[in-house]
């Protein structure tokens, strides 16, 4: 029986990172755009909405809802919706990419990257995922909930047990809902190795594999936070310093931020242009680390595919 290496499978990340640096600075660009994108786009809809709210709160008045509110704030909102929908194509088509990297790495132009029928069936892997998550914490937090009712009754209204209780019922509820998800992880990589759609493969696939592809996902978690604060801790440090620079104090800052939105946008841009230098790099390469690992349990697994897929 094939088995996971789980060494392999948190280092695949980097190994792509020293393989394709490229390609990484392309997977953390495509995110990073469309995030500039919708700035762009979502900007002046959000002044017209907020404008009399902040020249009101700058007068000390009542603000009064202008009558073209209600319009632009649906316009706005349709936009977001769309915008989702893009923000989940664009992580499909990364994801997909860094899986294409590790299983089929001869592959590599345009930086691994493609828009085709197989991101799309990663794209609708993904939307059912969250849609199933959604679903699945509904069901479970109802009985969940009357457990937990029941509780504090047979503990006549005590919270003591409540608070002990309740953690490990937690616990319980995510573990089981994290089986659950890694017995289906493998799915969006073997759509990419081979352009079929597999779900139910998946499942069969990863079985006896739960506490190893477990190990991999709270290593990668666990990273992932840490790298993610050091980059937080960062990007806020190094983004005060730049606007307290531009402001000349720190006492001017309150000054600066009243600034009309255009003003305020000229006079912040090379703030905003280092946080995108330092962001693109980062992102890209926290995809590669998160992605790469179960292209790499895929590889491994491989081997006893054939029996299962015939």
């Amino acid at each position: 029986m094939a088995q996971v290496n789980i060494g392999a499978a948190i280092g695949a990340g980097f190994g792509l990172m020293r393989r394709h640096p490229l390609s990484v600075l392309a997977w953390g660009a495509l995110p990073i755009a469309l995030q500039v994108g919708a700035f762009v786009l979502f900007a002046p809809l959000f002044v017209a909405i907020y404008a009399p709210y902040v020249a009101a709160a700058q007068a000390h008045t009542i603000p009064t809802a202008p009558p073209t509110m209600t319009p632009q704030m649906l316009q706005a909102d349709t936009w977001l919706q769309l915008f989702n929908l893009v923000q989940v194509l664009v992580t499909a088509v990364v994801n997909c990419a860094v899986f294409r990297a590790v299983l089929h790495p001869e592959r590599s132009a345009f930086a691994f990257l493609r828009l085709g029928l197989t991101e799309l069936l990663v794209f609708v892997l993904i939307f059912m995922a969250v849609i199933v998550m959604a679903v699945v914490m509904v069901i479970v937090m109802i009985p969940v909930g009357v457990v937990m009712g029941f509780m504090m009754v047979m503990a006549h209204g005590s919270t003591t047990a409540l608070l002990v209780a309740a953690p490990l019922v937690v616990l319980a509820v995510l573990m089981g809902m994290l089986a659950f998800a890694l017995r289906f992880a493998l799915a969006p990589a073997m759509v990419v190795d081979d352009g079929k759609f597999h779900l139910f493969d998946a499942w069969v696939l990863t079985r006896g594999h739960f506490w190893t592809m477990f190990a991999v996902a709270i290593s990668l978690v666990l990273i992932a936070i840490v790298a993610e604060l050091v980059f937080l801790v960062f990007a806020v440090a190094a983004g005060g310093a730049g606007l307290v620079a531009i402001a000349g104090s720190l006492a001017n800052l309150q000054s600066l931020f009243a600034l009309p939105p255009p003003t305020l946008l000229a006079r912040i841009a090379p703030v905003l242009a280092v946080y995108l230098l330092v962001a693109i790099p980062f992102f890209g390469a926290l995809f590669a680390f998160l992605a790469a690992p179960w292209a790499q349990i895929l590889r491994d697994l491989k081997p006893g595919a054939a029996e299962v897929f015939g």
